[in-house]
């Protein structure tokens, strides 16, 4: 498994146990983190302390769930993570579905956090097509 592949497994992991520490643990202090309008938090946020707080706010809302990584292509020093997440709010609303979450790493830390509701933009993103993503 290469070093990405397992920093996002871990990340997920970290987020679906409500780790902050552990899911901050692969991001670089200058992480940026951009969540598409339209999306609950959209915006960008700049360092890890502003994503603790969009993660907080967001994780902190969830009654039960999780967000389970179904694949994960890499292209260089971008990687696309297929998610599946299914979630009660603690309000009883229910959320999730199957998006995709980019990452960009340097120097072997996470550097960039995006998230698509399209998953072919984001393997467009990350430089791949579908078929190029599936053979790897």
């Amino acid at each position: 498994m290469s070093r990405a592949i397992e920093a996002i497994r871990h990340f997920y992991d970290a987020i679906n146990r409500f780790d902050l520490d552990a899911a901050l643990r692969d991001m670089d202090a200058a992480v940026v983190r951009i969540e598409p309008r339209g999306f609950p938090r959209a915006g960008e946020y700049h360092g890890l302390e502003a994503l603790r707080c969009h993660i907080e706010q967001g994780r902190g809302g969830w009654a039960e769930g999780a967000c389970a990584v179904e694949e994960i292509f890499e292209n260089g020093a971008r990687a696309v993570a297929y998610v599946h997440s299914s979630i009660r709010l603690k309000d009883g609303a229910e959320v999730g579905g199957r998006l995709a979450d980019g990452f960009e790493f340097g120097g072997g830390r996470i550097v960039r956090y995006l998230s698509f509701a399209d998953r072919y933009e984001a393997l467009r993103w990350a430089g791949l097509e579908e078929d190029e993503a599936r053979a790897a």
